[in-house]
């Protein structure tokens, strides 16, 4: 179905629903609550046939100005063959001494010793790796349990040698996963209640 870009709730408190596009359509979909009294789909809640997902039937009338198609040549393999340097990184965070550093980029979740980095004079260009006079290591990866997976949202926990990351799984949807930086031992978190939690490390506090 692809990805969706937007979507809303219908106002009624009595019939919710989700008004969303996919596929090319615009549609509803009907929710219902389980018993745990969170919204889903009707259709599995309620088992009625009625309660599926219909498009809405909407036209429109629109004009597009269509430019020349540019024709590059890229050798793609060659472009991704062999290691790559992550250019852009998110989800920055520092440890309380200042000296370490996670991050996600390229879908993984890395930990970073911080040192001090030179600009090379000679070539005052921060493009290339070799233009910079440092004393720390490359970044690594933080230990952990599925090597296919993807990861996100690194934390240190504080006062201690652990990160806490999260994985997706598009059947299962995110997990968490506290990691051992110097022993590299991984542990998965279990047990957790439902909920939209602010704290990122777990325990259940906002602020620490």
């Amino acid at each position: 179905m692809g990805t969706y870009p937007a979507f809303a709730f219908t106002p009624s408190l009595s019939s919710p629903g989700i008004i969303i596009w996919a596929a090319g359509q615009i549609w509803h979909a009907p929710l219902a609550r389980n018993a745990e009294g969170e919204l889903i789909a009707a259709s599995k809640a309620t088992n009625n046939a009625d309660l599926t997902p219909k498009v809405i039937p909407f036209t429109a009338h629109i004009s597009k100005k269509l430019a020349e198609t540019r024709h590059v040549k890229t050798d793609v393999r060659e472009f991704e063959s062999g290691p790559q340097r992550v250019r852009a990184f998110t989800q920055l965070a520092l440890d309380e001494a200042g000296g370490r550093a996670v991050f996600a980029g390229a879908g993984q979740t890395w930990v970073q010793v911080l040192g001090r980095f030179l600009m090379n004079p000679t070539t005052l260009d921060p493009i290339d790796d070799a233009n910079f006079l440092g004393t720390s290591q490359p970044a690594r990866r933080i230990p952990y349990l599925h090597p296919s997976a993807g990861y996100y949202s690194p934390s240190f926990v504080p006062d201690s040698t652990f990160a806490l990351h999260a994985r997706w799984d598009n059947l299962n949807f995110s997990s968490l996963e506290l990691a051992d930086l110097e022993s590299g031992q991984v542990w998965e978190v279990a047990g957790l209640p439902k909920g939209g939690g602010a704290s990122k490390d777990g325990w259940g506090c906002v602020d620490r």
